[in-house]
């Protein structure tokens, strides 16, 4: 799309590329971090870069309403994409089932494919200048094989926020019904909103946080995606997993980015 995109000289919404440079704040973190410190040119751990961890941890539990244990709940990765692949190699085999909304984020559906699973889709339907979603459908789309549930919340490509009255429904299924369900949720805009809408963490609805793994982009957040580091926050023993895919895949994510991320992520005041 994005060939076709500059063949005709037209605007591709096929790719959320920011329309802005960097914050000239963090290209000078970056340059200091390169400059500085010779380990900060050098692999990291797997799970992120110290400096990096602590600053999300920090960020992240008042929104999340839990105290994140920094070296267990947190997996830094190779942008939010990263993160995704890593959960979703982790935790689905072939044969078992994704549930996710449609349209949605293509990513999704190919990570699904490499990893052998089936991805069964919930329809998103404009009405009332809304994107609304049938609670049977989406009752039926689970099973006693969904391993995984993608909720993209503010959602891409429709600008959807999911309501909290929608995410106490979509968790009473789960709790009642499917309760062995992972949940990945995708928050990589939440500091988008418009409209007075609001973005309501997945984790922080009810007991959530146990099969909740939130996926952020510090790339979308500070307008350099070809920085690639994303994060995933959730609980120990699903990040764990993801981590062995993760060191595999990639072993650590740009260690000089992540150092120049973590001297400014807190000051960087959203919604």
């Amino acid at each position: 799309m994005n060939q076709l995109a500059m063949k005709y000289n037209c605007l591709s919404l096929g790719e959320g590329a920011p329309g802005y440079a960097p914050p000239e704040f963090l290209k000078t973190e970056m340059q200091k971090a390169i400059g500085e410190n010779i380990a900060y040119n050098q692999y990291c751990r797997t799970f992120g870069h110290p400096l990096l961890i602590e600053q999300i941890a920090k960020r992240h539990s008042p929104k999340l309403g839990k105290e994140i244990d920094p070296n267990t709940e947190i997996l830094v990765t190779g942008g939010a994409n990263g993160a995704i692949g890593s959960l979703i190699s982790a935790l689905v085999n072939p044969g078992d089932e994704i549930v996710c909304f449609e349209p949605g984020f293509p990513m999704y559906f190919d990570h699904a494919a490499m990893s052998g699973g089936v991805l069964k889709t919930v329809p998103l339907v404009a009405k009332d200048g809304n994107f609304e979603f049938d609670i049977e459908v989406f009752r039926s789309a689970l099973s006693d094989k969904t391993t995984l549930l993608i909720l993209n919340s503010p959602h891409n490509p429709t600008g959807k926020c999911y309501t909290e009255a929608e995410m106490v429904a979509i968790t009473d299924i789960l709790d009642n019904e499917f309760p062995n369900v992972v949940v990945l949720s995708d928050e990589v805009y939440d500091f988008l909103t418009f409209d007075d809408n609001k973005h309501i963490p997945f984790a922080t609805i009810k007991n959530n946080w146990y099969r909740t793994v939130s996926v952020y982009s510090g790339g979308k957040l500070l307008n350099a995606t070809g920085w690639k580091v994303g994060w995933a926050i959730g609980p120990e023993r699903i990040i764990r997993l993801a981590g062995i895919i993760n060191n595999t895949v990639a072993y650590c994510t740009n260690t000089p980015a992540q150092v120049a991320m973590a001297r400014i992520l807190n000051t960087v005041e959203t919604s």
